[in-house]
């Protein structure tokens, strides 16, 4: 592949590649023997070595393998929050081990808050996780209005907390305008009755 040729030594752009040729192309063969020869390559990519792990689990369901590869990922850099947060999220969803999880998205938020720019998808994901594995309701409310605050018109965001105030807080009142708002701010996508 041309392309390859031209880009085989930025790691970033054959990264990109990768990705794009498993997510957009439905090629996941050829995403799996391109991830095998950049890890060749690039033995000390941790985000090549983190995605290959998310993507052994989300399309050939080999979480065993992936496992292995986040925790090569987080030996390279035990300190990033992308690696931390992937790992969260595959523990929480793929190995079902919400204390470990909880370790990781606890280190994911910490090393985010060092960041001039935090990841709001880092704080969701552990604001789903406090709502739906930990029952922890106040900590999820307190992470949701801190996304709603830098992203007010999230509908997603407003939707879970929706839920939140309604399913677990039983604030029907407030529920009702964040489910209103969610509604107003992504009315393509919601059908209404």
């Amino acid at each position: 592949n041309k392309f390859i040729k031209d880009h085989e030594d930025n790691s970033m752009i054959l990264y990109e590649y990768i990705r794009w040729l498993y997510q957009s192309q439905d090629r996941c063969d050829d995403a799996n023997d391109l991830f095998k020869s950049a890890i060749e390559k690039f033995p000390k990519s941790f985000m090549i070595i983190c995605e290959y792990a998310s993507f052994l689990s989300d399309y050939y369901e080999d979480d065993d393998e992936a496992d292995e590869y986040f925790k090569k990922a987080l030996e390279m850099n035990s300190e990033h929050r992308t690696i931390l947060h992937r790992y969260a999220n595959f523990l929480s969803n793929e190995r079902g081990d919400s204390v470990l999880a909880n370790e990781y998205y606890q280190k994911a938020i910490k090393m985010n808050d060092t960041h001039k720019t935090p990841n709001m998808e880092i704080i969701t994901d552990y604001g789903m996780f406090c709502m739906e594995s930990l029952c922890n309701y106040p900590q999820a409310e307190e992470l949701f209005t801190a996304v709603l605050e830098v992203e007010p018109k999230n509908s997603n965001i407003l939707t879970n907390y929706a839920h939140l105030l309604n399913e677990h807080l039983q604030n029907y009142e407030e529920s009702s305008k964040m489910y209103k708002k969610a509604i107003e701010e992504d009315s393509d996508n919601y059908e209404l009755m």
